[in-house]
Parts: structure tokens; sequence; C-alpha cells
């Protein structure tokens, strides 16, 4: 038995295949370009029923008072059953108070944005006389909310998403469509100038609203505080919205 090489050597060739299609690229780009511009779709002012109705309901409630717009909440039916939800507003106000009792900075920074809501007219103080217990009311729990990047700065939320017994006053209003701005019209028009100014309105959800409707209690333990509560008649007004 013989063993090792004929003597006969082989060659061995390698050979790498590398398959680019134009075709795949330009799907690609035009999938990336179709999701940044998706806004621009030509049927976005197609209304549905509701959105129609909620459209309808702003356009019939709004008004010029005292230098402000005002409108009334869009209402998915004309007669809003609510559940009386002072119980969950209450629980949200003992913890809002002993979170006031652990830090009294938070009450006096706390008071003082709404003394500042008083004084502009946001929110207005309900007297035995205009607080309607018969009508349909929901009380809107409120609570602070501190941004670390202004640790100075306080800002009072109202929950109006807050649910008791499966029901919220979110759910109870029409979402109303999308009338915002396509971002590609916003960017076109920046074009059309030698200058674009852009402007932010300071808090708009308290301006164009009724006014909020309070209760002033005076605590033992804590100088004085403000219970918010929405107010809301059988016509189907209101007098507070979120914030």
């Amino acid at each position: 038995m013989i063993i090792g090489p004929k003597g006969v050597s082989r060659s061995l060739h390698q050979v790498q295949w590398c398959h680019c299609s134009t075709n795949d690229i330009l799907r690609d780009l035009e999938r990336l370009y179709n999701h940044e511009f998706e806004d621009t779709d030509t049927f976005r002012n197609v209304y549905s029923v509701e959105d129609k109705k909620a459209l309808e309901i702003v356009s019939s409630s709004f008004r010029l008072e005292g230098g402000h717009f005002q409108v009334g909440l869009s209402w998915k039916y004309d007669k809003p059953r609510l559940p009386n939800n002072l119980e969950l507003a209450e629980r949200r106000l003992e913890c809002l108070r002993k979170r006031f009792m652990k830090d009294n900075s938070l009450l006096e920074k706390y008071q003082v944005v709404i003394n500042k809501y008083l004084g502009k007219g946001y929110i207005i103080e309900a007297s035995e006389e205009r607080f309607d217990y018969d009508a349909v009311c929901w009380y809107i729990p409120h609570h602070l909310v501190i941004n670390p990047k202004k640790p100075g700065k306080l800002r009072v939320v109202f929950d109006c998403a807050a649910v008791y017994q499966g029901c919220s006053l979110n759910d109870r209003l029409l979402r109303g469509p999308n009338t915002v701005n396509s971002l590609i019209g916003v960017l076109l028009r920046f074009r059309l100038g030698n200058v674009a100014l852009a402007a932010d309105i300071e808090q708009m959800f308290l301006q164009d609203i009724n006014p909020i409707t309070f209760i002033s209690e005076t605590l033992e333990d804590l100088e004085s505080f403000t219970y918010l509560a929405s107010i809301i008649d059988e016509q189907g007004g209101s007098d507070a919205d979120d914030d």
C-alpha cells in the first residue's frame, strides 16, 4: 500500500458573488419618505359622524367673553350620565393633603397658583346659590406636577381621565377630528417669507373654557385649601375641562 500525494496539484478558486438590486433601494427610500410624510394623506379631511358632531358643538358654543374665547364640552350624548364621584375626589384630596403636610412649601406654591387662577378668572368660588346639587355633577380631582428642570415652578393638573365606577369625564366626550396642520404644510409655509414666527398660547385650556367652580375649605392642619369641582348642568354645559 502506497500512501502520499499523487504529485498532481489542483488549484482551488474561490468565487464571491454579491447581488445588488436598485429596485430594492428605491422601494426602501419610497417607504421611508411615505412614513415621514404620511400625514399628507388626501383623505385626512374626511370626517366621521362623531367628528362632525364635535365640530358642530364647538361652532355652536363658541363665544368671546371678557377678551377670552370659550367653547362648550363636546358631549357624546345630549344627556350625559355621570355617577357621583365625590368619594374619588375626596380620596385624591386626602392624598394631596398628606403630601402638603410633609412639605409645607408645596402648599404655599399650590396656593399661589390657585390664587393666580382666581385672580385671572379661570376659577370661580362656588356659593350655595350657584352650586346646584340636583344637577349632573362631576368632581375633577387635581394634583401637582413638578418639572425637575424647573424646580421652582409648580403646575396644577386637573385629572379628567380619573375613572370612577368604570366612567371618566373623558369617556363621555367626543375626541373630535385632528385639525392640526400637516408637517409638510408648516415646512412649506416657512419658505414663503423672509422671517418666520412661532407662537404659543399660555394656559390655553384654562382660558378657552368656562370658569372652573371650586369650593373653599378651611382645614385644621393647614391654613386653607381649594377643592375644585366641575358643575355640569342638565343642558350639557360644563364649568371645567382638562389642563
